[in-house]
């Protein structure tokens, strides 16, 4: 079950830690043009709500800008990479609060290796499943 944070709007809402840390990711106005009137914090917010919540973009609450905006950042921050640093930057604070290292170190699954390809991996772990289900020679 979600725990909602005091003065939370919803259960998806970022500490005001994890909007300080965030808030240097997220790209500036293009220069030129009309100023940009969003709050790009609660563009960010209201993905995380689609994200985690699982709701359909026509179905954010209305106190967030509209879906086509939100949808459009999205999709603009997915191509540029925005979304891959700031959960790198979120999980490397997570691991170092746990006492690991920053980056995730390559490791091992029984012996075989994490760079193999998803297919590779799943095809491994169906053959373990088959060995452990063969009677003993």
């Amino acid at each position: 079950m979600w725990r909602v944070q005091a003065g939370a709007r919803y259960p998806t809402d970022r500490t005001e830690a994890e909007r300080t840390l965030l808030a240097p990711l997220i790209p500036a106005a293009k220069p030129g043009g009309r100023p940009r009137t969003t709050d790009m914090r609660e563009v960010a917010h209201a993905s995380f709500c689609v994200l985690r919540g699982g709701c359909q973009w026509r179905l954010l609450p209305t106190e967030f800008p509209p879906h086509q905006t939100v949808d459009h950042y999205f999709r603009t921050w997915r191509q540029t990479g925005v979304w891959e640093r700031m959960h790198d930057t979120l999980r490397g604070d997570l691991r170092e609060a746990s006492g690991r290292t920053r980056s995730r170190v390559r490791g091992s699954l029984r012996g075989y290796p994490e760079t193999c390809s998803h297919l590779s991996l799943s095809r491994f772990m169906a053959h373990e499943a088959s060995e452990a289900r063969r009677p003993p020679r």
